[in-house]
């Protein structure tokens, strides 16, 4: 009888070993805390897919979490982002952005980011910002022959 209580007990710890060990993500990921947490938004995620209600977490410069995040996850700063599109950076591919880049009062691109903007391509037309005088001839010959073609 006293083998069956020990089997018993036994199997009870088991038991109560397992629970905790299920339980214990559970509570850590209700800890989970974002610098940056952007809820309810219209989430188009670049791969052509069809736009989808999403949350987006982000720690440091990086996105960690999107998809669904429970109600009580802690943030730093909370965006509402009900009804609006929530994306990743847009590219720029064709961008003469350079002479603006340089001033110093736009040097952090607050025009590019507002647009979304976060990569730009500088000068794609081959033509160097800053010509010398020889070069500048030489563009101007060429846009010149150009337009004399039919």
């Amino acid at each position: 009888m006293l083998t069956r209580i020990t089997q018993s007990i036994a199997w009870a710890a088991v038991l109560l070993v397992l629970t905790a060990a299920l339980v214990a993500p559970l509570s850590v990921a209700e800890e989970k805390k974002y610098d940056v947490l952007i809820r309810n938004g219209l989430l188009l995620d670049g791969t052509a897919a069809p736009w989808r209600h999403a949350d987006v977490g982000i720690v440091g410069d990086r996105v960690v979490s999107v998809g669904y995040i429970p109600p009580d996850v802690k943030a730093e700063l909370l965006i509402d982002a009900a009804g609006r599109y929530v994306t990743p950076g847009f590219i720029d591919p064709h961008s003469h952005a350079s002479t603006g880049l340089e001033a110093p009062e736009r040097a952090s691109a607050a025009p590019l980011l507002w647009q979304g903007i976060t990569s730009v391509y500088i000068n794609p037309d081959g033509r160097p910002r800053r010509a010398t005088r020889n070069h500048q001839t030489q563009y101007s010959r060429c846009e010149r022959d150009a337009d004399d073609r039919p």
